[in-house]
């Protein structure tokens, strides 16, 4: 039905984690990285990760009330964020994640220093952390995993194009 309705449809197979378990224990984080809250001060520092870190404060409309909000870690290394996690979208029960992994995977242990930090930070508010991911990324399922998320439903997301029939024909 999707199909006849849309021009494009993509479909995405995700899989749900939920905080369930405690972390798998601590990545040693390597001298002069420092993980820590995002404070204000922070913003012009999210703004020079480019489009990665836009990825993350998107739903905050802009580094700077990500920045401000207290909702994100970031691990910085001489002033300069080296990995980011946020949270997306703020419920009543639960927290969605985003998860930034900057420049480079071989950071994926300070995105999980992060991930870990600001899990508990969610614990401390009352809520719960969920997180999802493409079911290919096994990087980051894994990554979920050591932080103490557990596969809680898998699920396929649909993106579409426009309504069939509004396509615009050039002139």
């Amino acid at each position: 039905m999707l199909a006849e309705a849309f021009d494009d449809v993509c479909a995405d197979e995700r899989m749900l984690y939920l905080q369930a378990a405690p972390p798998a224990g601590a990545p040693r984080v390597p001298h002069g990285i420092v993980v820590r809250r995002l404070t204000a001060a922070d913003a012009s520092q999210l703004d020079a990760c480019g489009p990665d870190g836009a990825a993350a404060y998107g739903p905050w409309e802009g580094a700077h009330a990500l920045a401000a909000s207290g909702l994100g870690w970031g691990a910085f290394w001489h002033g300069r964020v080296q990995a980011l996690v946020c949270t997306g979208f703020l419920g009543r029960r639960y927290e969605d994640l985003i998860v930034t992994p900057l420049r480079d995977e071989r950071l994926w242990r300070l995105t999980l220093a992060c991930l870990i930090a600001h899990t508990a930070d969610v614990g401390a508010r009352g809520h719960r952390a969920i997180l999802s991911y493409a079911s290919h990324d096994r990087p980051g399922r894994l990554l979920a995993w050591n932080a103490g998320l557990r596969l809680e439903r898998e699920f396929v997301e649909y993106g579409v194009g426009l309504p069939s029939g509004m396509r615009q024909n050039p002139a």
